[in-house]
């Protein structure tokens, strides 16, 4: 950095601290000669291209700000050149923007109510429209999180500020070499743009991208954490391949869903196909404030399985488990969909939260349905993905694995066999490169719900985990997951045979009764089992056949078992004083009524 604390810049600006070193510019947090706060952005002139000034030799940036008026964009209050080292550097004095950058707050809240949403969309869209429809017509060109800034001044969640014109060009549309589109995030950009080709459509998809991720909580088309690794050519391939496919809309229930007018706006401005979309933020506007109308024909694609009433996702897709339900919904989403109530009572998301049990009982099911719930990214990780055959090939893997987390938070870590990834390093045989990968897990695992990173562990033998792994600040809650009841039996009978050629002599109740403590995935299996055994004999499935499956199959995990794990949950639930906490066992449950015998 050029400046340090309190250093004088042309005798009129103190330097307060620096903010942010990049490769064309370094900004500053200083107070003008009024004692007023101000943004400075110094550029380096050793990366300045000749086409980034103008015929009089100033920066274009800074040309293009000074032309800006609108409440929604910082205001160029002064420009000028400044000697260091007796070379001249080009720097620009903004209104100072206090609050938080939309990134920022999207790591640290995984859940906004659409209506804000839509408000904050609004604000920016007037900013955009109001460049878009100048003279000059100027395009932003790099419209995404790290470039809005949530106004603190005006109150509540903050007003939305488009900040930062490094990207910006004059005119309708700016064609350039393909490498422009490096330093920005690709989900913000169109189509059209990974060939140079920037114009005020591409900010309406950039900005139709913010509305999306806000409000499901992923980018659209997402490609998830794997592509994060890809060469610039690989991911610009897999983002093509993938935006040739429908966007999806998953269902976030009544209270986080879009009205279906305004999936209507976002589908308008993702077009892939730029005219298609709104041809500027001004129509883009219109849309938002109900003005103009939209032909739903001229829209992106979307799959029957995409719309809000495709069938039960999220918790709707988990029978009974309202403890478990409740937990996650009142100690993790609570916090994240209404922080300043939670924070008023000092209160914020927990760490991490252990799922222990027999196995195939739904442990895996359940996180998924949980970052359906949340709409978070969600990354499986299973032993063999960190696996190395290096020496600490293992733990570079696991720092990276955090890295990309935090990169793209908020999102959701589940690890699956977490005994295996985290032995206790007891000295019962734990070797030391297994000990060094549990130390760089537990380092990486230590707050990490701060950097917008939840952590969700599975395991059928939790008391083979490290004992640092459980405490707080790595996973807080930890909770038993045991084999479904008689009525959540009973309904999956119901859903696994529902699609399949079946009878009327079916009577669920009875198969429910003769698959007592049998978990989930035995029950998919017998379906599978009568569902071959008819085919083979070219005939429906019967009640016969399903209760020959039944006697002909040996439940996956025996009685025995089934109470170990009863008594490991009792031991797990025990206070310091020697006491049990009252908390009820979880299964699948059905209903308030039970007919277990």
């Amino acid at each position: 950095m050029q400046f340090a604390k309190g250093d004088i810049v042309c005798e009129k600006y103190k330097v307060l601290f620096p903010i942010k070193d990049a490769r064309n510019a370094e900004s500053y947090r200083v107070l003008d000669e009024d004692g007023s706060l101000c943004f400075l952005k110094l550029f380096n002139p050793r990366v300045i291209q000749p086409s980034e000034r103008n015929a009089d030799g100033e920066l274009k940036e800074l040309a293009m700000a000074r032309l800006i008026n609108h409440p929604g964009i910082p205001q160029l209050k002064s420009s000028g050149q400044t000697a260091i080292n007796g070379q001249e550097f080009p720097f620009g004095i903004f209104e100072f923007v206090p609050g938080e950058t939309m990134q920022d707050m999207r790591r640290r809240e995984l859940a906004i109510e659409p209506a804000t949403v839509k408000e904050w969309v609004t604000q920016l869209a007037r900013a955009l429209a109001h460049m878009h429809h100048m003279p000059e017509g100027i395009c932003h060109n790099q419209v995404d999180l790290t470039n809005v800034m949530l106004d603190s001044r005006q109150g509540g969640r903050g007003e939305a500020m488009l900040i930062d014109l490094g990207h910006a060009h004059s005119g309708a549309l700016k064609s350039g070499a393909e490498q422009e589109w490096r330093g920005h995030n690709p989900y913000f950009l169109a189509p059209e743009c990974f060939d140079g080709q920037f114009s005020t459509a591409s900010d309406v998809f950039a900005l139709g991208a913010i509305y999306y991720q806000l409000v499901f909580g992923m980018p659209p088309w997402n490609l998830g954490m794997s592509a994060y690794q890809a060469s610039h050519s690989d991911l610009k391939d897999q983002l093509a391949s993938a935006r040739t496919k429908p966007l999806a809309f998953p269902n976030l229930g009544k209270d986080f869903m879009p009205e279906e007018k305004d999936v209507l706006v976002i589908r308008k401005a993702l077009h892939p196909q730029r005219e298609h979309r709104f041809a500027d933020a001004g129509e883009l506007l219109s849309a938002l404030v109900g003005e103009g109308s939209i032909n739903a024909s001229d829209v992106a694609p979307i799959t029957k399985e995409s719309l809000p009433n495709s069938g039960p996702v999220g918790f709707d897709a988990i029978a009974g488990m309202d403890e478990l339900k409740n937990a996650l919904l009142n100690e993790v989403l609570g916090p994240l969909r209404k922080p300043d109530k939670y924070r008023a009572y000092g209160l914020s998301i927990p760490n991490g939260m252990l799922l222990y049990g027999p196995p195939g009982c739904g442990k895996t099911f359940i996180s998924e349905r949980f970052a359906e719930e949340a709409g978070l990214e969600f990354k499986k990780i299973v032993p063999s993905d960190l696996a190395s055959i290096y020496v600490h090939g293992s733990q570079e893997k696991i720092g990276q694995l955090f890295s990309e987390a935090r990169q793209l938070a908020p999102c959701i870590l589940f690890f699956d066999e977490l005994d295996a990834l985290l032995p206790k390093r007891d000295g019962s045989g734990v070797n030391p490169g297994a000990a060094g990968e549990v130390n760089e897990f537990l380092a990486q695992m230590n707050n990490a719900s701060e950097a917008g990173v939840f952590i969700m562990g599975a395991t059928n033998r939790p008391h083979l985990i490290d004992a640092a792994v459980m405490r707080t600040g790595r996973l807080d809650k930890k909770i038993y997951v045991g084999p479904p009841d008689y009525a959540a039996r009973k309904a999956m009978f119901i859903l696994h045979l529902s699609n399949r050629p079946t009878d009327e002599t079916i009577d669920f109740d009875e198969l429910a009764h003769q698959t007592d403590r049998r978990v989930s995935s035995d029950i998919k299996f017998l379906v599978d089992e009568a569902s071959r055994a008819a085919l083979q004999r070219d005939v429906v499935i019967s009640q016969s056949i399903l209760l020959s499956a039944i006697e002909g199959a040996t439940p996956s995990v025996s009685l025995e078992e089934i109470n170990r794990y009863e008594a490991m949950k009792t031991s797990m639930n025990t206070d310091a004083e020697g006491g049990v906490h009252g908390r009820p066992s979880i299964g699948f449950q059905f209903g308030n009524q039970s007919t277990e015998s």
